[in-house]
């Protein structure tokens, strides 16, 4: 009885410091997922500024016109 009792605790505090690991490495996951997107899009507005801001020229001259 001693022993499955010691099993069964043993497996419980395992259990609990398992959850506890993945909470953890699941928040680094989405911190590394967040910078990762805010990246590309920093990277896109640089590549595709220069090319958006000669598309709505033409329409602000017509506008002001």
């Amino acid at each position: 009885m001693n022993a499955a009792v010691h099993l069964l605790i043993s497996y419980w505090v395992k259990h609990r410091l398992m959850r506890n690991k993945e909470r953890g490495a699941s928040a680094v996951e989405y911190t590394i997922l967040a910078a990762g997107i805010a990246l590309v899009i920093i990277v896109a507005v640089g590549a595709l500024g220069g090319r958006v801001v000669e598309l709505i020229q033409p329409v602000v001259a017509a506008l002001s016109d």
